[in-house]
């Protein structure tokens, strides 16, 4: 399963250019190993020529073992990480419906309808007009808004900015987590596949 794993990793390379120097630097080393090994027998010095070749080959394999090793910790990192990314955007909460809270809904709907008629485009903020959201770059703040319009669709709403942590606060009726703005482009991009 390891060597599986390892041709694999080796096959779809984010370094195949690092590998091929690396191969062609071994094979380079060996050759050079056969010349010593001649060079011993043209100067009668078979022994010490057979001696100094082998602990060249020997060093070669080894540079080559310890250049693949940290091509493959490379590859198997990011292999790693974005399949915990993937997973990531694929295992966030469905929205699905929950009972209504009579003090939260009556919240959001107050909330909702100050922000209607502030801008009726944006009808699914609720606290993004708090003075934190204003810190925001105007061009970052209407990504955000097409993205919470996009994912409002899907039960998802976009009600906060925490500057210190610099992520959204995204709720749904699972409850709420924090995404960065290319995690909330990232999950939109997987609802609309």
């Amino acid at each position: 399963m390891k060597k599986n794993y390892l041709d694999e990793i080796r096959a779809n390379s984010c370094y195949p250019t690092f590998r091929a120097v690396v191969l062609v630097a071994t094979i380079a080393t060996y050759l050079a190993a056969g010349l010593i090994i001649i060079a011993g027998i043209i100067a009668k010095e078979f022994i010490i020529g057979a001696a100094v070749a082998i602990i060249v080959a020997i060093v070669a394999k080894v540079a080559q073992e310890v250049s693949l090793m940290i091509a493959d910790i490379a590859d198997a990192t990011i292999d790693s990480a974005s399949k915990t990314l993937k997973d990531k955007v694929q295992t966030l909460p469905i929205a699905q419906t929950p009972p209504p809270n009579p003090v939260t809904s009556q919240y959001k709907k107050n909330t909702q309808e100050k922000t209607e008629q502030a801008n009726p485009e944006i009808s699914n903020f609720v606290e993004l007009h708090s003075t934190n959201y204003q810190e925001v770059p105007e061009t970052i703040r209407t990504e955000v808004e097409k993205l919470a319009r996009q994912l409002s669709k899907y039960g998802y709403e976009i009600i906060k900015y925490d500057p210190k942590k610099q992520v959204w606060i995204v709720t749904t009726t699972s409850g709420e987590f924090s995404q960065s703005l290319d995690d909330l482009k990232a999950l939109v991009k997987n609802f609309e596949k």
